[in-house]
Order: structure tokens, then sequence, then C-alpha cells
């Protein structure tokens, strides 16, 4: 079971995190420092201002003292004037000290005992300048006193109160400076600190996290490196996290490769052709097993040698400029004679494919001496059926006609009779040697057409005319229903070839005696390829089962087929295979199609299909207009 591992991408936000964790931890200690800066210089400026307030309540205190004793000395009334308009200021003064006392909490009982003094004496001033204004010097004086004893002599006179609240708030002040220094160091060191310990962290994190993807990196490197040098590779690594699960995957693919190199080595030893790769210098990299069977040399000797010093000299220049020629991803298939086993001369047919890079050619060499020798002789038996069998039988069949017509003096009837039913065999014969000349010529692409403008109605009467006589003797009714006055771009001998063979087969295999055989003709209309279709339709048993699929390939009916008679003589006809296999042939090279059905009902249809020139669907619409208009 893997061990379980971290994933590279949660490693990787370790790797920030960690520094991100000591950023928050410094800039939280930062903070906190910069607060306490902030708080003492509000604690300095709070200083200040008492000191500052008091100092004005002093001065006005001091005025008012200083004009009610020149109003007592003088009497005169602009000084008493002054006096009360310094009370006030006192009294706005004082306010303005005990708004920057309360900010304070160190100054709250200073406070209070100043604010009772102040209140008294306020009190008593404003009795002496009454007094005074009354008159009444002596009593004033009294209260004089009194002011004096509440400003200097009583317990928490103003002086005295005036005097700690200073001295509280001057060492306040010279507290400060040290204060300040104190926490401009703290900040200092704890700036320097976290960026070291950001530093460390980042350090550390960086080289667990790194030794570790790069071990195991080297490890999959390593591996690589081993399997291209064909070595074993190491085991695979534990664990499920990303450089594991690559490791596993380059194992499987290694696994899979070496699995796929060894069946292809396996298909390159026992492949029957020979298989073999070249340079872009035509010079061999790998071969086969087959080399030393076909070629005599083994697939190590072959390593490293000129592919061209194997083809023989008459090939070479050919093979030469072909392979060189031959573009990446393209193919190209050609025969050469090779000079192997002891300098024997092979002929082969090479399929060559360049790769993509245009840096080697994949090739397969088939021996095709053999198949070779095998088409020369079928070429020379066709050439023997076509003088030396169907030039006699021509010869022969021609004599038996004229013998039977007479020619040769009067036969009895039972000789013309047996004349014309040994011609009958030579024209079957004779049938069986031209089609499989025609499917020889057809397979070999020597199979050609004359085409020309020909009438649908004159392709039907002809092939109607060969087999006039054979649904005749069966007693057998050829109907022919809408066939249109169109012609066709055909090869007239070719298409009545067709037509005859779907006719006969209908009369031999389809048609009840004295049954009916319809022949029916329909345009199958298309913008871009219009074409006529013509079909045979009988009513008979309809096509076997077993050859319905494939009653058009090659050999396909060489079965006994039931004949409509069969009943009524209790024989089988026999097909050859070749015809319906020759008609495919020739429809396909005329560019239509054909087909054989069952009708439901009972019979079937054979059709085929031409392609008609533009000119003529456009004249076949017009005649129908013309028809439907009258």
């Amino acid at each position: 079971m893997p061990v379980p591992r971290i994933g590279i991408s949660f490693k990787g936000c370790l790797l920030i995190i960690c520094p991100l964790v000591v950023q928050v931890f410094l800039s939280a200690g930062l903070l906190s420092l910069e607060q306490a800066a902030q708080n003492a210089e509000k604690a300095e400026r709070r200083s200040k201002e008492i000191l500052v307030r008091i100092t004005e309540f002093q001065k006005s205190n001091y005025d008012m003292v200083q004009s009610t004793v020149l109003f007592t000395s003088f009497g005169r009334e602009e000084y008493r004037q002054t006096a009360l308009a310094k009370q006030e200021e006192v009294a706005w003064r004082f306010k303005a000290l005990e708004a920057a006392l309360k900010q304070q909490p160190e100054q709250a009982e200073n406070l209070k005992k100043l604010t009772l003094a102040t209140s008294e004496y306020v009190a008593r001033f404003r009795q002496i300048l009454n007094m005074l204004g009354e008159g009444n010097t002596r009593y004033a004086a009294v209260l004089a006193r009194d002011l004096r004893d509440c400003i200097l002599v009583d317990r928490n006179n103003i002086a005295q109160l005036n005097e700690k609240i200073i001295r509280l708030e001057q060492e306040r002040l010279s507290n400060s400076p040290e204060s300040s220094i104190r926490l401009r160091d703290d900040q200092r060191r704890l700036i320097f600190f976290g960026i070291g310990l950001n530093f460390v962290a980042g350090l550390i994190a960086s080289f667990f996290f790194f030794k570790d993807i790069a071990s195991r990196i080297g490890k999959i490197y390593a591996d690589t490196r081993a399997y291209a040098t064909q070595k074993p590779m190491q085991p695979v690594l534990e664990g499920n996290d990303e450089i594991s699960q690559l490791d596993r995957s380059l194992h499987e693919m290694a696994n899979q490769l070496t699995s796929s190199q060894e069946r292809e080595t396996a298909m390159l030893a026992n492949a029957g052709d020979v298989i073999f790769t070249l340079t872009s210098s035509l010079t061999l990299s790998a071969a086969g097993g087959a080399s030393e069977q076909l070629w005599g040399t083994s697939p190590q000797d072959l390593l490293g040698t000129r592919f061209i010093a194997l083809i023989d000299k008459q090939d070479e220049a050919r093979v030469r400029d072909l392979l060189h020629d031959l573009e990446p991803g393209k193919n190209a298939s050609f025969f050469a004679v090779l000079s192997v086993r002891d300098h024997s001369r092979v002929e082969f047919q090479i399929n060559a494919s360049r790769s993509r890079d245009g840096q080697s050619i994949y090739c397969v060499a088939r021996d095709v001496s053999e198949a070779r020798r095998i088409e020369r002789a079928k070429q020379e038996f066709v050439n023997m059926l076509s003088h030396d069998l169907r030039t006699p039988l021509m010869s022969q069949l021609t004599f038996l006609e004229l013998l039977s017509t007479g020619s040769y003096g009067e036969l009895s009837e039972k000789g013309t009779k047996r004349a014309r039913s040994v011609a009958n065999n030579l024209k079957v014969c004779a049938g069986l040697v031209d089609d499989f000349l025609d499917i020889e010529q057809m397979q070999t692409g020597k199979f050609e057409l004359r085409k020309e403008s020909c009438e649908v109605t004159k392709l039907i009467v002809s092939a109607l005319d060969l087999v006039a006589d054979l649904a005749q003797s069966r007693g057998i009714e050829i109907a022919v229903e809408n066939i249109p006055a169109l012609s066709v771009p055909a090869d007239e001998r070719r298409i009545v070839q067709v037509l005859q063979n779907f006719i006969s087969n209908a009369i031999k295999y389809g048609a009840k005696q004295e049954s009916v055989i319809r022949i029916e003709s329909r345009l199958v209309h298309d913008q871009k390829n219009p074409q006529i279709e013509i079909a045979v339709l009988d009513n008979g048993p309809g096509l076997p089962s077993e050859i319905k699929d494939r009653i058009f390939d090659r050999y396909a009916a060489y079965v006994q087929l039931p004949s409509a008679s069969a009943s009524r003589k209790g024989s089988l006809i026999n097909s050859n295979g070749l015809g319906l296999a020759i008609c495919k042939e020739i429809i396909q090279a005329h560019g239509g199609t054909l087909g054989g059905e069952n009708i439901q009902g009972g019979g079937c249809k054979f059709w085929f299909r031409l392609p008609l020139e533009l000119h003529e669907v456009k004249l076949s619409r017009v005649k129908a207009n013309r028809l439907e208009e009258d």
C-alpha cells in the first residue's frame, strides 16, 4: 500500500505560507509597537497641553489679582471692569485646563481638588469685587486674606495644586524621550528579528521542499536514462503525490513499451516478409528475422549495410531515386530484383513509408517471384484459352451451323437435330470461355469500354433478340413497360450483355412455365447525378438466402440453383458464378450501380442504373410536359 505523501501543490503552499505567517506576526508586533509609540506621543502632547493650560490659568489669575489691587488702590472703575473680565477669563481658562486634565487619569484627584479650590477662589474674589464696589474696604480686606489663604496657605491651595500638576507632567515629559528611544529600538530589533526569522524559515522550507523534489525527480531522470540504455529501472516510488504518480506512469509506460517491443520483435522474427528500416542515407538500421531466410543474411549482419548494394544493377538508379524522392509521411510501392542467396536474383515487392521527420524509411519486402511465376502461367493459360481453345471452338461451331443448314448436303431430321444440339453445347462452351476472358481482362485492368450515345429502346430490343429463342422454348412472354425515348453514353455491346444476362437468368431460374417477365424503366432524378434505371422482374421463387447478399461477387453463384421448370423436368440448372460478377464490373465501369432483391408476393427484381447526360434529362422533361399538355 503506497505511503501517504503530502502533494507538491500542498508543499508549495506551505513554502509560501511559512514566510507569510512570519510576516503576519512581524506585522502584528510592529503594529503593537507603533500603537505604543502613538500612545506615548499622545501622552506627551497631553502633558504639554496641560502645562500650557495651567500656565495660562495662572497668568489669568495673576492678571485678575493685579486688576483688583489697582482698583483697590485707585478706585477707578476701569480697573474694576478689567478685574471682572479677568474673572471670566479665569473661568474659561479653567474649563480648558479641566478638559486637558480629564485626558490624564493620573490627574483625576488633582483635578477634583483644583476644581473645588478654584470654585471657592472665584466665589471669594467675586465677593471682594462686590465689597469694593460698595466701598466696604474693611470687609474686602478680610476677604482678601481668606483669598490669599485659598491661593497660598490652605492645605489644597491653588498654588500647591498647580505645582503638583506641573511636577507630574514634567516628570512625564522627562520620561518621554527615553520611552520613544526604547520604542524605536524595539521596532528596529523586531524588524531585524522578523527579517532573519523569515529568511531562515524560507530557507529551511525551501531546503526540505527542493531536497525532496530534487531527489525524486533525479530518480525519475535516472530511470529514463536507464530505460533508454536498456538497463533495469529502480523500484517505483512510494506515495500518492504527483511525483509518485508520475513515476508510476513512467514505469507503466516502460512496461507497455517493453511489451510492445517484445511483440514487435516477435513479429519481425516470425514475419513471412522482410521488415526493415532504412536511414535517410539508405543504410539498414533494423531488419526482421525473415531476412535470413529470404535474403540469406542475418539481421545483425545487415545493420549498416547499404540497401542499394542489395539491389540488382538494372534497378539501382530507379530504386535510389524513388526512395530519395519519397516525401515525409508518404508511401510508395514498387518491384525490384535483389541479389541474395549467393548472388541469386529474386524479385520482391517493396512497400516503403517515410517517417514524418524524414529521418527513417520503414519498408516491407515480399518475395513475389512465385506469384510472378503463377501470374505468367495464368497469362499463358488465358492466351491458350483465347487462341488454342476458343478459335477451334468457333471453327467447329461455324461448321456445325453450316452443316445443320444443309450447306454440306441434306441431313436427316435426326442428324440436323443432333448437329444443332452439339452447336448449342459449343455455344455454351464458347460463352464460358468469353466470360473467363472478360473477367480476367477486368481483373488485370485491360477492360476497355467503347462508349457512344445509345438509345435505351435499341439496347432492350437487341437483348430481346438474343433471348427470344430461349423464351419461346420455355413458353415465356416478355413484356416491356415504360421505356423512355432517351439515349445514354454507354458501350452498346456490354450493356446488351448485361440485359441479356438478367433476362436469360429470369427465364432459366426465375420465371414459371408460360409466365410473363417484365422489363421496366424509370428516371431517377438527381441534380448532381441524374440516372435511368432498367429493371427485369420475374415471378419465380426469388433469390436463395445463402447467396442473396453476395449474388454479384465472383463465383458466389457457383451453386446449383433450382430451375423454374424443375417441377416439370426434375432437373437443376448449374451457374458458373461469373455472369453477374461481369455485369457488376460492366455497370461500375460505366459509373452506375446495380442490385438484386426479392419482390413481396414472389419473384425477384434485378436492376441497374446508368448516368444520363444533363441535356437528355432536360429533353425527357420537355417531352413529359408535352404529353401532359396533350
